[in-house]
């Protein structure tokens, strides 16, 4: 009986863990990573590869669009291509969510960023019925008193 309640305890806590596979937590932000299809998407199908961010309270993220002054580090998406398989993707990148935007005396530029939950989509076309996409998220979390540079690490099936 004894056992039985130390591996019910190791399995609850351990099932948290298993439950965030496709989000992560950092201090700036919660970050959710899921693949936009219906069904099986066949070779030659375009989906989006979605990045669900959401910025901790006191906390804000920027956009994909580099600042020309280079006032910010730009959200970005690397692709590791060792390990990516069956998917490539589109030059462009998007966003979906509210863009703030104003003119920073200290940055001496513009500041385009996001304080509440914002979708960074890129489009992938599968090159191969069952694709896996492997690379990392880098993005800048900011708040009043610092900021930080964050990464999400992702490995997303399509088609399986």
């Amino acid at each position: 009986m004894k056992n039985l309640f130390k591996l019910m305890l190791l399995v609850g806590m351990l099932a948290p863990a298993f439950s965030l596979s496709s989000q992560q937590i950092s201090e700036g932000a919660i970050v959710k990573v899921t693949v936009d299809h219906d069904g099986s998407p066949a070779p030659g199908e375009t989906v989006n590869l979605e990045f669900e961010v959401t910025p901790q309270k006191g906390w804000h993220v920027y956009s994909v669009q580099p600042s020309e002054e280079g006032a910010y580090q730009a959200t970005e998406l690397k692709l590791d291509a060792s390990a990516t398989q069956g998917a490539k993707l589109a030059v462009e990148v998007g966003e979906l969510g509210k863009l703030k935007s104003h003119y920073d005396d200290i940055m001496q530029g513009p500041l385009r960023y996001f304080d509440e939950t914002v979708t960074f989509f890129h489009p992938m076309e599968l090159t191969a019925g069952n694709a896996e996409v492997v690379g990392t998220l880098h993005y800048m979390g900011c708040n009043d008193e610092k900021c930080i540079p964050f990464t999400a690490d992702f490995s997303v099936a399509v088609g399986r």
